[in-house]
């Protein structure tokens, strides 16, 4: 018995020995392949950023054209390959050959190059949007032949909001308000069914109210040079008429947003948080003076620190160019959080259609109102939604006469009169005396006062001045009758602003005589 038990013990431990000598070469060898495949990666990865760099430095509209490829057709046709192998493998109860599973590797492949490469405001029709009103509207003063002529500005010029403050523009104009609306879906943030509120780009501030807002300059600082393209004047202008969006604030339809945001057919954007902008610098400035802080009493110690290990690089200091592609899914689903990092923007009519709450909210007294809205005169729908906007978020009262909204007509069918003023007043705060102000409003509406050409247009075009914003097909005597319609609306607020001063309506009205009186103006309402 005792020899059987000295002969177990004996066995036993050859197997242990011939364990660890097992176990020991199983580790190397796993060890071994994990240090074969982690070269292989980092070769990989070296390749990659290699590749980037060549890429990087293509010209800017090859990268766009092969980044808009890339985003455009292989990436749907990925999609559509996947869902065709799994529609496939379903209808044919088999299992995944060799073939699928090549196919699908190829499809992860594509899918990764797809993200890697994304930039969902360079895919969406925003880019194009921007350059065709840039190339109609964003233009310069010229001298040619001793006359001054409008020049298109290079596409491929930054111009920056800060750039347009009253200090450094050469003639004194009022300040510029581009109003736009970024989408909330926070509950409780905003009324039922409205899912928006305002955002306002500007050359001293950025941001609205739930938002938050920062100095306009300050935040163009902290943007890195491929996000101040988003929030360019061009930009801002494209993002102000961005009328077709998944999201659309109050206008939004669920059932369509899903459609809209997989087909491309959105005209919004995705640009930084000003709540997140001012939150990480402030953080950064923290960081900032606590090393700084830790520097100084390194030095009482005789030690040296260098400036480097102090003060953050440039990178640091901005802010991420493009929203990451994940940001589309919160398109398709209506995710739209205050909190987030970037915020979308789209049309300021999904807010508010005519700007008139921002000026009130800047507190002017004397606001001219320019109406050109879609939808017929008698529902003033544009008018009627500010005047509650007003009331209901900044307490101002804006009284509208008992008659307006059902103007006369004259014999040949056109309205005696287009434009009407109206008294506001302010809430009173800590007992301060009332403010008051003035709103002087003109619609786009055809009147006796216009050329004979335009009131017979009406008969010949139903819709007229109606059209709807889809509509951009003008022809030659159309563009004409509403530019003659824009100055004929612009005379009558004149007009209606004279007779409140002098009582009397005069025969003529210059528009350069009242530069003295609006140079000083502080803001787009005065």
């Amino acid at each position: 018995a005792h020899a059987g038990t000295a002969g177990q013990q004996a066995g036993a431990s050859k197997l242990k020995w011939i364990g660890s000598i097992t176990g020991g070469t199983a580790v190397a060898t796993i060890f071994t392949q994990l240090g074969t495949l982690f070269r292989r990666a980092r070769t990989l990865v070296e390749t990659a950023q290699h590749e980037v760099s060549r890429f990087r430095k293509l010209n800017a509209k090859v990268r766009a054209a092969l980044i808009t490829v890339v985003g455009g057709l292989f990436g749907p046709a990925a999609l559509v390959a996947g869902l065709l192998l799994i529609v496939n493998a379903a209808a044919t109860r088999r299992l995944p050959t060799r073939l699928d599973v090549v196919l699908w590797a190829a499809v992860l492949v594509a899918a990764a190059v797809v993200v890697a490469c994304s930039d969902i405001v360079a895919w969406s029709m925003h880019p194009y949007y921007k350059r065709r009103l840039a190339s109609a509207f964003v233009v310069k003063r010229a001298t040619a032949e001793h006359s001054v002529v409008a020049r298109e500005i290079d596409s491929r010029d930054v111009l920056l909001l800060s750039d347009l403050k009253r200090e450094r523009m050469q003639v004194q104009f009022p300040e510029l308000l581009v109003c736009a609306a970024a989408n909330v879906s926070d509950g409780g943030a905003t009324p039922p069914g409205s899912a928006v509120t305002s955002f306002v780009f500007s050359p001293t501030m950025i941001g609205g109210p739930l938002v938050g807002e920062m100095p306009t300059e300050t935040y163009e600082r902290e943007l890195s040079a491929g996000a101040r393209i988003h929030v360019s004047v061009p930009a801002a202008i494209a993002i102000s008429g961005a009328a077709l969006s998944p999201a659309m604030g109050k206008l939004t339809r669920r059932s369509a947003r899903f459609l809209l945001a997989l087909g491309n057919v959105r005209l919004g954007v995705w640009v930084p948080n000003p709540r997140r902008v001012e939150h990480e610098r402030t953080v950064r400035a923290e960081k900032q003076r606590l090393k700084a802080a830790r520097r100084k009493r390194a030095n009482k110690r005789g030690k040296e620190i260098d400036d480097e290990q102090i003060n953050f690089g440039s990178k640091n200091a901005m802010f991420a160019a493009k929203a990451p592609p994940r940001y589309l899914l919160n398109e398709v689903f209506g995710r739209h959080r205050i909190s987030s990092r970037f915020v979308y923007l789209s049309d300021g009519g999904h807010y508010e259609n005519l700007g008139l709450v921002e000026l009130l909210r800047r507190g002017c007294t004397q606001i001219f109102c320019f109406d050109a809205s879609g939808g017929h005169a008698h529902d003033n729908e544009t008018l009627r939604q500010a005047i509650a906007l007003a009331r209901s978020e900044l307490g101002v009262e804006i009284g509208v006469t008992p008659t307006f909204g059902e103007p006369a007509v004259a014999p040949d069918g056109v309205a005696t009169t287009s434009s009407a003023a109206f008294d506001f007043v302010y809430p009173r705060v800590d007992g301060s005396p009332q403010v008051r102000g003035r709103l002087y409003y003109v619609r786009t509406e055809v009147t006796a006062d216009d050329p004979w050409d335009v009131r017979v247009y009406t008969k010949a075009d139903a819709e007229f001045p109606y059209h709807p914003t889809i509509d951009q097909a003008y022809t030659g005597e159309r563009f004409e009758a509403y530019r003659v319609l824009g100055r004929s609306a612009a005379r009558a607020l004149l007009q209606l602003r004279a007779q409140d001063v002098a009582g009397a309506v005069p025969d003529e009205i210059n528009i350069t005589d009242l530069e003295d009186e609006y140079a000083d103006a502080g803001s787009a309402g005065t």
